[in-house]
């Protein structure tokens, strides 16, 4: 979820956590702060709806390893190894 929020130009990661860009404000996205978890973003129920959509547009444009894989009668593992290889794809600092 995070990750679309920042493909999508709603937040942005700090040394802090999360920030809300102009964008992610506009949508409505606000500061709450809680005793246990420290300061987080709240989103109004519509957004679910506007994220579903922007995810379906952009999910149409993706290839993933497995669907290359598939192709080729490689494995998803080999295929992302030989795109790291070839300097394509990198492991994401926050997931991995």
């Amino acid at each position: 979820m995070f990750q679309h929020l920042v493909e999508v130009g709603l937040i942005v990661r700090s040394e802090n956590g999360w920030d809300l860009t102009p964008a992610g404000k506009s949508k409505g996205g606000l500061y709450k702060h809680s005793d246990k978890f420290g300061r987080y973003i709240v989103w109004p129920e519509s957004i679910v709806g506007e994220l579903k959509e922007s995810h379906d547009d952009v999910s149409h444009d993706l290839l993933t390893a497995t669907a290359i894989g598939n192709n080729f009668e490689m494995s998803p593992i080999r295929i992302n190894s030989i795109m790291s290889e070839l300097g394509w794809i990198k492991k994401d600092p926050i997931k991995g």
